[in-house]
């Protein structure tokens, strides 16, 4: 893991540029959806010109992929932060799965999901890409923690990244569902919270060492 006190490198002014269009796009998809969404739009809105919006994303489909990578990215960042080794595992597991409820229940990005969900018949690279940079990356995170439990034998599980898959999918049930469908306002935070708790206790039952 990289040293958080390590300044980072200043961007570039090309560099700026991009992450001004990635902004926009986020702030533009979000608010008017795929099909209103114009690369003439999100120029305006990055204050750049529409040819320095081509010079970076060839087509409207590959900023929109882009702005969902980075978007997954940010969330992965947020997960991994609360990976803590020194600390029981059951706190660990409720952390991590009371951050990616939050994720999943954040309006961008329920949103973008909907967005996406409407583009995938058109473009089904769009998913491919969404699954990659999103649920399996998080899947991943989380299984490699979980492989490391399993060495210090705190756990029992044969697949650590499926055991992970299952305990996520475990998190959010019928109510994510009903998220997408209806746009109905998802569960507050104390309930998210006793709906991971009790995910937890599931899971730690049916893997513990002990």
């Amino acid at each position: 893991m990289s040293d958080l006190s390590e300044p980072l490198p200043a961007l570039t002014r090309s560099e700026k540029k991009r992450e001004a269009i990635l902004e926009a796009s986020t702030s533009v998809f979000l608010g008017q959806g795929y099909d209103v969404a114009s690369m003439d739009g999100i120029a305006s809105a990055a204050d750049v010109s529409k040819r320095t919006v081509y010079s970076h994303f060839k087509s409207k489909e590959d900023l929109f992929a882009e702005t969902m990578v980075r978007m997954c990215g940010t969330k992965r960042q947020q997960m991994e932060m609360k990976i803590d080794l020194t600390e029981p595992i059951e706190k660990v597991l409720n952390n991590m799965g009371v951050t990616f409820l939050d994720m999943v229940f954040n309006p961008e990005s329920s949103s973008m999901l909907r967005i996406l969900v409407g583009q995938t018949d058109k473009f089904p690279e769009l998913g491919k890409t969404f699954l990659e940079n999103g649920p399996d990356v998080i899947t991943e995170l989380l299984g490699h923690y979980l492989e490391e439990q399993v060495e210090r034998k705190v756990i029992q599980v044969s697949d650590p990244v499926e055991a992970a898959g299952s305990f996520l999918a475990s998190l959010f049930g019928v109510h994510f569902v009903t998220l997408l469908a209806t746009g109905k306002k998802p569960p507050g935070l104390a309930k998210r919270k006793k709906m991971v708790s009790a995910a937890v206790e599931r899971f730690l039952h049916g893997c513990c060492a002990n």
